[in-house]
């Protein structure tokens, strides 16, 4: 499951189905759900981790629900209180901050999936090292520092190899639950079954269109 698809799953299920159905209370019910069948999906919950101890941090091996971690903490403190839920809670919002900076759905960049890199960076220059997405960077910096200094709500767009975004609402950057909140690129703008196939997988992204590869072989067919 793409971290996408976790993500699309929270907001189309337990919001709009909650709200349609007319089931609000139903809400901490379709979170309990939500976790068990993501945990189902990949493979069930990863192993206990050690307890913490100072100065000394354990690795993880890797699991399958590492990308979703965050989003897997979020659903089980949004169900009934549960000490089991509790306690995966816990473990999921360890397991995310032992994975940030790590590389995720990088279609555009072969080589890099489940690297480190904030990490490998730290390790090679000695220094302290951010990782953030270069569309929601470019809109940090409009926000700090450009037009966005004028608006409280705005989109910025990048094109080149891919189609990206960055958004801010209400005088605050939008990263989502990660990091995925303006890939306006991946929008949905052909549904038809011939569609042409995204690098992401799915059919009739903007990006396959308007992306560089999209638009080179669109001038091909043409020229």
């Amino acid at each position: 499951m793409h971290a996408e698809i976790a993500y699309l799953f929270r907001h189309a299920l337990l919001r709009d189905a909650a709200y349609q159905l007319q089931l609000p209370g139903a809400r901490a019910r379709l979170h309990a759900l939500a976790l068990e069948l993501i945990e189902i999906h990949l493979g069930g919950r990863p192993p206990a981790l050690p307890p913490l101890a100072p100065g000394r941090s354990a690795p993880a091996p890797p699991h399958p629900t590492d990308p979703f971690a965050l989003e897997l903490a979020e659903h089980a403190a949004l169900a009934p209180p549960s000490p089991d839920r509790r306690e995966a809670r816990r473990g999921y919002l360890r397991r995310g901050a032992m994975h940030a900076g790590r590389c995720y759905r990088l279609p555009n960049v072969p080589g890099f999936e489940g690297v480190n890199i904030r990490q490998e960076l730290e390790r090679r220059l000695g220094l302290p090292v951010a990782v953030e997405n270069d569309s929601t960077t470019a809109a940090l910096g409009e926000l700090l520092f450009g037009h966005g200094r004028a608006h409280q709500s705005f989109l910025v767009a990048t094109l080149g190899t891919g189609v990206g975004g960055g958004l801010v609402i209400d005088g605050a950057l939008r990263r989502g639950a990660h990091g995925f909140a303006a890939e306006i690129g991946h929008l949905l703008v052909d549904s038809s079954p011939s569609a042409p196939v995204c690098v992401c997988g799915l059919r009739g992204c903007m990006e396959v269109f308007a992306g560089t590869r999209g638009l080179m072989a669109r001038y091909a067919e043409l020229a």
